[in-house]
């Protein structure tokens, strides 16, 4: 999959999660500045072992679960070091980006989870390569729409709380 899929995809599920938010008590659960970091966190596994073959995706530590599982507790000192109120949830979010990189990559080409340990390679090979980039304008756009819906219901919420308190 390309790199646009793996950004987008846990900003989706983050705006997902403010629309959510918005429309129950009219705050968004996220910032902006939080939603760029999903994105990075989406993508660190290409960005700290690039990769242009399947080989070396294989091979590399960043796609295995033991990357995974060592980002944890790194991304739950940073997340209080940058939010210190709600670092758990920021912390869970940015572990689910990484987590949805690695399965993204396992559908669409496979990884070796325990490598170097174990060669075997988990592949669901169900997105097609022909598919990632009509994926990446899918994902965008589906944000895109997501931001439209999201600023609605802030003007709703804005206009009736000046509603409720003319009145």
């Amino acid at each position: 999959m390309f790199i646009g899929a793996h950004a987008m995809i846990p900003v989706v599920i983050a705006t997902a999660a403010d629309i959510v938010c918005t429309a129950k008590s009219q705050k968004r659960a996220f910032s902006v500045s939080d939603r760029w970091v999903f994105g990075f966190c989406g993508i660190l596994p290409d960005i700290l072992t690039p990769h242009i073959g399947l080989h070396s995706r294989l091979t590399s530590f960043s796609h295995t679960l033991w990357f995974v599982f060592a980002a944890l507790p790194v991304l739950l000192i940073l997340s209080y070091l940058w939010h210190r109120r709600h670092f758990m949830r920021f912390a869970l979010f940015c572990w689910l980006a990484v987590t949805l990189h690695l399965l993204c990559d396992m559908i669409s080409g496979g990884i070796a989870p325990l490598y170097p340990l174990s060669a075997k390679v988990f592949s669901f090979y169900r997105i097609l390569p022909k598919f990632w980039i009509p994926l990446d304008v899918l994902t965008i756009s589906v944000f895109m729409t997501e931001l439209v819906l999201l600023r609605k219901l802030e003007t709703k919420s804005d206009l009736l709380y000046v509603v409720r308190k003319k009145y």
